[in-house]
């Protein structure tokens, strides 16, 4: 029995022990040694960004680490042929990571250090991640073996020791057979020690391997319990390797949580911080364009609009990414015209395709259905991005983009193809793999030419599939590319495409082209002969001018290119007028986005810029030919809304005056205040129908202002509260919804989702519209006198200066004492406090020379002493806020 446990134990401890302490050693050492790397390749990405030597230390650090520690593994599982081979390949890795590329950057660091992220310096650091990504790859094969080395190691001790159990319980029974012989003298010393270890191991057996045998009676059964002993601790340690392996799981979990956190959140902020000054962008060229313009100031604005409403695009391609990465891409269904849809895409790159001399041009089958449903945002988003490449690889030629019908087998809804194509530079067939990976381009030096980040085509992919269809592209590499983008789009019914009605002064007339791109001429005979019109065009001026001499014919209207070989526009435009008939003839010269024609009144010319379009080009030729019909529609006027009280609360003072002035073209007369403190004393204080709440606000943000108007209002004063913010992500909608508002307002906020979102209110009670800020007097005095200032100071000779600045100073703090104080007194509706301070503020501006400041404050007195109500008094604030700002500027403080 002893000789059995002797043996057992020489085998665990002679054998499986140290083979199993061999191969735990080995593993830690590969683990240790993968550290070492890890250091080596952050000292060196830190020196080549830095240039910093200092940095270098981890680096030398690991070299040394990563050697002693191979080695040491290289010892430590010996007996394995495979462990050693995959050392060998990792030291092999580790090599050729060094050689290749470690020494490289040691060598030249410091120089690329010092030079921007060009191409090379990119190509160089992918390079090293490439060779370290080898050498992971290698490290991870090798970890895998010698970790599966020592689990199956740990299996066979665990299958000895439950052999050498068995063996022990055999022994166990054949010594319980013998203590029946013999129990009177053996009882004694045999049965406590047996009951001992049968508590241990039911011990073990329920999980707790702290359990230890007691280590008495004879030596066999003191063997026993030693051998249980190091089962439990074998166990232990499994145990223990388990634990640490679940707690590193949860860890990566938790890590991985925050990162897409801290994702979520950094596409919030860039939103709302983008989004910001853009509202003030497209908000006001929105009330420009609502103004009284010339047709050419009316393109200009309008070509503003439309590139703020691209960069916003831009903006939402960060965020499109993320949502269709997460699958939450929702697209909308509308009706909508396929050519303002199309020719609206064409105005974003007018400018550049303009600047490179090229081309623009639309061709829209007759079978398109004029109108269909569908998320036309989203089909922009896409012609734009294949228009943008289009313009940005083609440096002469021209760009075209067509609209046909390729399936039409359900006429309800048919499957349009949109192409765009191009006569640049084509791409190479062994490229096209490498279109649409996101933040992935042709091939790498194209960034240092052309720029871009490679994200629009992943992205135009993903919508169009989204869409149900499909994105296509066919090139040949120095003749162009064309990309196209199929889907089935459903007829639309509600709103119609007048461009294809002709006017009544269009049908048998007749018009000449001249235009040397062949597309163009076509495009603009198909469009005029489907007005009934009859067209003769020609691709050369010169020919055009001899065929008119030969034959002389007088059209009812010419279209002239201006920019055409050997003679330009208004060449031909002169040679024509000497023509016999042509005097009168209307001549339209098609130019350039900007370009200016100094001989267009003499001649006279009409101007129509390219690319054409279709509702330009139908209006511009009837007007020619004697049509009422003007090129641009006048705004159409606002349908009245009920006088409203409107809070505002905005901290951002250019947002205050966009919206402001919005909802003045609306009919409303809007309360500002800049945080949600003053907008919940001013709800407290008087009754308003809308507040219109921004969300990030100093003090109090206009969430909590949400939720203490919500719990502090009586139901019956309850009003209707709109988040108006920069925050357009699905989780700001719902937080603001979430805590008490009842819409939601993404910036930049466009005329008519105010005005929809104004008539959604129903006014509690018959009001007057509330008190506007007060309008200064027609006779306003100046800003700043700078006479006051010097009376009080010139006596002083060289101190004067000194003495000046210390009374501004002394001003503007006294400034900001009486403007909280102010405040306080609005939102308690004191209005002899306010009284006070407008006594105070009116008699220290005026010393200072701060007239109109002085001017506001002495309206406050004189309000608040006739018992001026809170809205009032707020008004004010307001008033004397801003004239405070613009005396402190003028006096040089801030």
């Amino acid at each position: 029995m002893a000789a059995v446990n002797i043996a057992i134990l020489c085998y665990l401890a002679f054998s499986l022990d140290r083979n199993l302490q061999d191969a735990t050693d080995g593993g830690r050492a590969v683990r240790r040694a993968h550290l070492a790397m890890l250091d080596q390749e952050t000292g060196l990405r830190a020196f080549l960004i830095t240039g910093d030597r200092t940095f270098l230390q981890p680096y030398h650090d690991g070299v040394r680490e990563v050697s002693r520690q191979l080695d040491e593994a290289r010892a430590d599982l010996r007996d394995s042929a495979s462990l050693t081979r995959l050392i060998d390949e990792e030291e092999a890795r580790i090599a050729a990571w060094d050689q290749g590329w470690a020494s490289r950057a040691l060598q030249d660091g410091s120089e690329m250090a010092s030079t921007p992220a060009r191409p090379a310096k990119v190509r160089f650091v992918a390079e090293g991640k490439e060779l370290f990504d080898d050498y992971r790859a290698s490290h991870e094969a090798l970890e895998t073996a010698a970790d599966a080395r020592r689990a199956m190691l740990e299996q066979r001790q665990s299958r000895v020791f439950a052999a050498g159990l068995a063996v022990e319980l055999g022994l166990l029974v054949v010594a319980i057979l013998v203590v029946r012989r013999q129990r009177r003298r053996l009882q004694d010393s045999i049965v406590e020690p047996v009951d001992s270890l049968l508590a241990t191991i039911a011990d073990i057996r329920d999980g707790d391997l702290e359990a230890r045998s007691r280590g008495v009676g004879p030596q066999e059964m003191r063997d026993i319990g030693t051998g249980l002993d190091e089962m439990a601790d074998a166990l232990a340690r499994q145990r223990r390797r388990t634990e640490e392996r679940e707690r590193e799981l949860i860890r990566a979990r938790i890590d991985a949580e925050a990162a897409n956190a801290a994702k979520s959140a950094f596409l919030s902020t860039m939103s709302h911080e983008i989004r910001t000054p853009m509202n003030a962008v497209v908000g006001m060229t929105g009330l420009l364009l609502d103004s009284d313009l010339t047709p050419e100031q009316h393109s200009f604005a309008e070509t503003v609009r439309t590139s703020g409403d691209a960069l916003l695009t831009i903006i939402n391609d960060v965020l499109d990414y993320s949502k269709i990465e997460s699958g939450e891409l929702e697209l909308e269904r509308y009706p909508f015209v396929v050519r303002d849809c199309v020719e609206g895409s064409l105005d974003l790159v007018a400018a550049q395709a303009a600047a490179q001399g090229l081309d623009l041009a639309v061709e829209i089958d007759p079978d398109v259905p004029p109108v269909v449903e569908g998320d036309v945002t989203r089909l922009r988003q896409v012609l734009v991005n294949l228009l943008s490449n289009a313009v940005k690889f083609t440096a002469a030629g021209e760009v075209v983009i067509s609209v046909t019908v390729v399936d039409a087998t359900d006429p309800e809804r048919p499957t349009l193809a949109f192409a765009v194509r191009d006569s640049g530079v084509g791409i190479p067939a062994d490229r096209m793999d490498r279109l649409f990976r996101s933040f992935s381009q042709v091939d790498s030096s194209t960034t240092r030419v052309y720029g871009g980040t490679g994200l629009g085509l992943a992205i135009s992919l993903r919508l169009a599939e989204a869409m149900g269809g499909e994105l296509l592209v066919d090139s040949e590499v120095g003749r162009g590319s064309t990309f196209t983008l199929v889907a089935a789009l459903s007829r639309g019914h509600e709103v119609e495409d007048r461009v294809r009605v002709a006017p009544a002064e269009l049908p048998g007339r007749s018009a000449l082209i001249v235009d040397d791109n062949a597309t163009n001429r076509t495009i603009l005979r198909g469009q005029l002969e489907a007005w009934g019109m009859e067209v003769a065009d020609y691709g050369h001026p010169l020919s055009a001018l001899g065929a008119l001499r030969e034959e002389p014919r007088v059209f009812d209207v010419a279209i002239l290119d201006m920019h055409m070989p050997d003679l330009d526009g208004v060449g031909l435009a002169r040679g024509i007028r000497l023509l016999p008939g042509w005097g009168e003839v209307p001549l339209v010269l098609l130019t350039s986005l900007g370009e200016r024609i100094t001989e267009a009144d003499e001649l006279p010319l009409v101007q129509l810029t390219k690319p054409v379009k279709a509702a330009a080009l139908r209006a511009t030729v009837a007007r020619a030919l004697g049509a009422r019909e003007q090129l641009y529609a006048a705004p159409k006027p606002v349908q009245p809304i009920r006088p409203l009280r409107i809070l505002l609360a905005e901290d951002n003072t250019v947002n205050q005056k966009v919206a402001t002035l919005m909802l003045e073209r609306l009919g409303q007369r809007p309360v500002v205040v800049s945080d949600g403190r003053e907008a919940l004393d001013a709800v407290t204080a008087t009754f308003y129908d809308l507040v219109l709440m921004d969300v990030q606000m100093p003090v109090m943000d206009g969430l909590e202002a949400t939720r203490r108007i919500r719990a502090e209002l009586p139901q019956e004063r309850q009003p209707r509260i709109v988040a108006m913010t920069a925050g357009a992500l699905l989780g700001d909608v719902e937080a603001s919804l979430a805590a008490g508002m009842d819409d939601h307002l993404a910036k930049p906020v466009r005329a008519d989702e105010l005005a929809d979102a104004l008539r959604r209110v129903q006014p509690s009670r018959a009001v007057a519209p509330a008190p506007a800020e007060p309008v200064p007097a027609p006779d306003l005095p100046p800003v700043l006198d700078p006479t006051a200032l010097d009376v009080l100071t010139s006596y002083l000779d060289d101190g004067g200066r000194t003495f000046a600045r210390t009374l501004i100073e002394a001003w503007r703090d006294d400034c900001e004492t009486q403007l909280a104080r102010l405040a306080d007194s609005v939102a308690l509706g004191d209005a002899e406090t306010a009284a006070l301070v407008g006594h105070s503020m009116k008699a220290a501006s005026a010393s200072l020379g701060a007239m109109r400041l002085s001017q506001s404050a002495s309206d406050l007195e004189t309000a608040a002493l006739a018992g001026a109500d809170a809205v009032l008094l707020g008004a004010h604030l307001q008033t004397i806020r801003a004239e405070v700002v613009a005396a402190s500027e003028a006096l040089g403080v801030h």
